[in-house]
């Protein structure tokens, strides 16, 4: 016992003293060790500490990435709530403003201002209905969809351009279909759904008018362990100084072409995001490519 102390004491000392000075993320570097000849109890406890400093370690890396996550959702949310909170007054203030001011055209029978003020209040109600309806989308993309199917790919493209068509019911973009109907993903319906809806969406809306011929084209490939779907469109394309900012919340880069709440890319990005999956993109003045890899 005697001769076992100054073994387990003088390394056990030297490690209390690097506790004492070294920042916590350092324990990993930390290592337990006896120099002279280990019986069995010396190398049992050993392999403890040892472990124990790993565990440690990990630990607190676990503990940060989860605060390093945490900061950054607080200031997402932060934004979201700033964001929303002013972009659904604004629609109302004004529908609220143009209210008083057709019962005041009615009492003076100017019916032509009427109908402009109703066609202006019927304009923001939609945009105050898109935000609504992007705003609970980002609330389903939050939520963990954990159903995973079998999805046929070319019939869930053939569901979005129906929902889609009966809003852009004069888009003038052709929507090119160039998927394998045996082509399969397994993934929550749900999210694919809302990942060609939101891209296709996008297609249609920045279309380039000086182009005789629009389009936004579909594709998708088996490559082995993995889907590539491409979607691929020669609209206005993203503007290069706006490029890294496409997955943010609230980002609008082509204003004056159509309104739109700023979220949907950031929906999309939210989707693969929780489905492990991968998006690039290309983008200039002859159009935008997306490339979408999906585990399979």
């Amino acid at each position: 016992m005697w001769q076992s102390k100054p073994l387990i004491y003088d390394p056990l000392n030297q490690i209390s003293n690097r506790l004492k000075s070294e920042r916590p993320d350092t324990l990993s570097d930390l290592h337990f060790d006896i120099s002279k000849k280990e019986n069995g109890e010396l190398l049992l406890l050993k392999n403890a500490l040892n472990k124990i400093f790993k565990m440690l370690a990990l630990s607190i890396k676990e503990r940060d990435t989860a605060l390093n996550k945490a900061t950054q959702r607080n200031e997402e949310l932060s934004q979201f709530s700033y964001r929303t909170s002013h972009d659904l007054k604004a629609p109302l203030v004004t529908v609220r403003r143009l209210s008083h001011i057709i019962i005041e055209d009615v009492n003076s029978g100017d019916y032509e201002e009427v109908e402009l003020n109703a066609n202006r209040i019927a304009t923001h109600v939609s945009r105050l209905e898109n935000l609504v309806t992007d705003i609970l989308n980002l609330a389903r993309a939050d939520l963990e969809i954990t159903e995973h199917e079998t999805v046929v790919l070319s019939q869930v493209l053939t569901d979005v351009k129906e929902t889609l068509s009966s809003v852009y019911i004069e888009g003038g973009v052709q929507i090119i279909d160039d998927i394998n109907p045996k082509l399969r993903l397994y993934v929550p319906r749900a999210r694919i759904n809302q990942i060609l809806e939101n891209l296709l969406s996008n297609a249609l809306k920045y279309k380039d008018p000086c182009k005789s011929k629009c389009y936004v084209k579909v594709s998708a490939q088996n490559t082995g362990n993995e889907v590539l779907v491409v979607i691929e469109d020669n609209g206005v394309g993203i503007p290069l100084k706006y490029q890294t900012q496409v997955f943010q919340m609230f980002r609008r880069f082509h204003p004056e072409v159509s309104f739109g709440s700023g979220l949907g890319m950031y929906i999309v990005k939210k989707h693969i995001d929780n489905l492990s999956a991968n998006i690039n993109f290309t983008s200039s003045e002859k159009g935008t490519r997306f490339e979408l890899t999906f585990k399979n």
